[in-house]
């Protein structure tokens, strides 16, 4: 998530009973899409999804990462991650049925992968239906499988999510939903965490009662704000596992704060300043917990109090930057339609994981500046020192999404994964599925942007 208006309160948790899932569709085969994952002679394996105006393409085992825009049927123009220009083209060849069969890329020739693909309807809490798709890997199974857990977008996943292509690819059946209110699913969007828990308690239920999927090895794999709602859906009903993905412990106000003060680090402010700063920070909370109506009048005596502060002119994109640029009334006039509806300010993950015996492994970028995870990682060895199954992996240079970048002045530019993600993030959930703990995963390839050296999972 980012800041500038973006967080909201919920007053009262949803708290809808779910009666058992079951699938209102068996499953019809998915259309001749060009999603899917391509195999290379050499070993390479690419992902393909859609994305906005084109597709998205991503390497298992080196990070690389390329938009690929439409110059006609089945022809793109591949951009790589921080490139300015087009760098080549990718053609799609296609079976006279049009299913895609091969991915030309770079003048070598990769096979699809035979996946198998269901669009599916799951029947979801409060009698909404929610669009998914299952991609099953080669061979009868059972298989082991995972549930992918949205982070706070609204796009539709289940044209979106690439990932699930190299679980199935590695063995993994995956099952990708999109949540209530986007893409081809039913109800209004919200940001419930409790609301988005019980909805993943459905699909994972439905999931169970797949043919070729082990029911007692299902897994949720949580993005972003996944994080949080991940192992909350994990303590509704029985779950093998959890792996987040860049996730925190810790509220999305805290998020917030640690967020806009990370970037005055990042400008170079002194402990001092940031410590000015993060009072004024602290005072915009309340402001945005009761949508813009209460804590008005400590804000102006603090604003007040540091009028010419040069870290104020630096807030600029940020929520407390939104604060000063605009008269009060602005702010409560339209902030309201700013914020993501039913977000939960308040609400901390670390009582969900106190109580947890879920076996959870947390995959975290070391230069994570929109979910700092500074006290996430604290907080969880120390859960790990208690014998709680939580266990860590910190990868070096990355920012939010695994993704390592190129820093220009306060600019950050993605120019990849990192190398190493993917093929960790597999071995992780195989080791999960398979009942090892610790899973004794390791990666050792440096990051491009500082915090170089290697790696390792601990539990």
């Amino acid at each position: 998530m980012r800041a500038a208006l973006r967080a909201g309160m919920s007053a009262h948790a949803r708290g809808l009973a779910v009666a058992l899932a079951t699938l209102f569709a068996s499953g019809a085969a998915a259309d001749a899409g060009l999603n899917g994952a391509y195999r290379f002679p050499d070993g390479r394996l690419v992902a393909i999804a859609e994305a906005s105006g084109g597709l998205s393409a991503a390497e298992f085992g080196s990070g690389y990462a390329a938009r690929l825009e439409s110059r006609g049927k089945d022809r793109f123009g591949v951009h790589p991650w921080g490139a300015e220009a087009a760098t080549g083209e990718a053609r799609f060849e296609r079976a006279p049925d049009g299913r895609p069969t091969a991915l030309l890329l770079g003048g070598a020739r990769g096979e699809r992968v035979a996946l198998a693909e269901s669009l599916l309807v799951v029947p979801g809490p409060g009698g909404i239906r929610l669009a998914a798709k299952l991609i099953l890997p080669a061979g009868p199974g059972p298989h082991p499988a995972v549930v992918f857990v949205h982070g706070s977008g609204r796009q539709s996943a289940v044209h979106t999510f690439a990932f699930g292509y190299f679980f199935a690819a590695h063995g993994i059946a995956t099952m990708v939903y999109d949540k209530r209110g986007t893409g081809g699913s039913g109800g209004k969007f919200t940001m419930d965490f409790e609301t988005l828990a019980h909805d993943v308690v459905a699909v994972a239920a439905a999931l169970k009662q797949r043919p070729g999927v082990d029911p007692a090895r299902i897994g949720l794999v949580g993005y972003s704000q996944g994080g949080w709602v991940a192992p909350l859906a994990a303590s509704l009903a029985p779950t093998a596992f959890v792996v987040v993905n860049y996730g925190m412990v810790e509220s999305p106000a805290e998020e917030e704060r640690q967020e806009t003060l990370w970037r005055l680090r990042e400008r170079g402010f002194s402990e001092v300043e940031l410590a000015e700063a993060d009072t004024l920070i602290r005072a915009s909370l309340p402001i945005l917990a009761s949508g813009f109506h209460e804590g008005w009048e400590a804000w102006d005596r603090i604003v007040r109090s540091f009028r010419g502060r040069p870290w104020l002119e630096r807030l600029n994109g940020t929520t407390v930057g939104a604060f000063l640029s605009y008269p009060h009334w602005v702010v409560q006039w339209f902030g309201g339609s700013r914020l993501p509806p039913g977000l939960p300010w308040a609400y901390d993950g670390r009582a969900v994981l106190e109580s947890s015996d879920v076996p959870t492994v947390w995959l975290l970028g070391a230069e994570d500046r929109s979910a700092p995870n500074a006290g996430t990682l604290a907080f969880l060895e120390r859960l790990a020192r208690q014998g709680r199954r939580q266990a860590t992996l910190v990868f070096p240079g990355a920012d939010h999404g695994i993704v390592l970048y190129r820093r220009n002045a306060d600019v950050r530019t993605a120019t990849s994964y990192h190398p190493e993600y993917f093929a960790t993030k597999v071995e992780v959930i195989q080791a999960l599925a398979a009942g090892r703990w610790p899973p004794n995963v390791s990666f050792a390839r440096p990051g491009e942007t500082g915090g170089q050296g290697a790696g390792s999972l601990r539990p």
